[in-house]
């Protein structure tokens, strides 16, 4: 059986961050060499682990003891690599992940940092007590679970970064932020980001998919989402837009990157106006999408995704 073993410092990521205290690991076997990005990671984010062509000499690759993360696959299964996804209440400190071979295994560190979310509208969130705001904040819960109730592919079908979802748009209201607190219920945070009109008030702006993806849901009339399109990406990603005006698309339908699915609204209660939520799920948490579209143009600026026309 061929061993393993470990080399420092070297990175295929010429953009790889160091904070001058952990200096990440690169796992080699004769031909597998695993580098990680980044090794700081903020609260809602997400970590790149990338193996080159022999992805298939690592068994697993398991995060905080418990999660473990499957492997994204691209259609010609070159560099495919694991993305580790950061849960927004992440305890801030270090954090370790686990990659085993046929005959190894290898533990290293990830240091998560505070996410600087804050409270919307304001700092001083209020303590909501009444009991139609507590129900109807679990019934979300419950339309969320129906939301995402099926498996991402494991192929990533996108081969190019994840763009806006809108154009020339503002953003509302950002990932992560405190809306409400309860006196008998888990506070109630902002898991996604929004964009709205320049022009306030005004309905029909067009809404971008992200990236190239397969519509797995559309429905109309949700009690808070009004209508909303979910779109899976592959490779464990999948994005939700919420409070369209009107839906463009249909379930089972192969979107491209760019494609207007939906115009912007304001469908939905309790909405201050018009806009789009966005919401990222990478193998079923929620990431920040500012952070998945920036990382996903970092990764293009080296070979870690594979070219455009080598999917053609």
């Amino acid at each position: 059986m061929k061993s393993c073993g470990i080399i420092f410092p070297f990175s295929i990521f010429p953009y790889a961050l160091t904070n001058g205290e952990h200096i990440q690991n690169n796992i080699v076997c004769p031909e597998l060499t695993l580098s990680v990005y980044p090794d700081t990671v903020s609260q809602g984010g997400l970590l790149f682990l990338e193996a080159g062509d022999d992805w298939l000499w690592v068994d697993t690759v398991i995060w905080d003891a418990q999660d473990t993360i499957p492997v994204s696959l691209d259609p010609l299964n070159k560099y495919s690599y694991w993305m580790i996804p950061v849960h927004r209440s992440a305890t801030l400190g270090w954090h370790k992940y686990v990659v085993t071979t046929p005959d190894s295994t290898y533990t290293d560190s990830v240091y998560v940092t505070d996410g600087r979310f804050g409270a919307w509208p304001s700092a001083s969130t209020p303590i909501v007590k009444s009991q139609e705001r507590i129900d109807r904040s679990k019934r979300n819960d419950s339309v969320v679970a129906t939301m995402y109730d099926f498996v991402s592919v494991q192929q990533r079908l996108w081969s190019q970064p994840f763009v806006r979802p809108t154009k020339n748009l503002r953003i509302k209201d950002r990932y992560g932020t405190l809306r409400e607190t309860f006196t008998n219920a888990p506070p109630r945070y902002h898991y996604g980001v929004d964009y709205a009109p320049t022009v306030q008030g005004k309905i029909g702006e067009p809404v971008l998919s992200m990236n190239d993806g397969i519509v797995m849901k559309v429905d109309f009339d949700s009690e808070v989402y009004g209508n909303y399109i979910v779109v899976d990406h592959g490779g464990g990603i999948v994005l939700s837009y919420f409070h369209n005006d009107s839906v463009l698309v249909s379930v089972g339908q192969f979107v491209k990157r760019g494609e207007v699915i939906a115009r912007m609204g304001g469908t939905g209660k309790g909405l201050t106006g018009p806009h789009v939520h966005v919401d990222a799920k990478l193998h079923g948490v929620q990431i920040n999408p500012l952070i998945l579209m920036m990382m996903s143009e970092k990764c293009f600026q080296d070979t870690v995704l594979i070219e455009p026309s080598s999917m053609n």
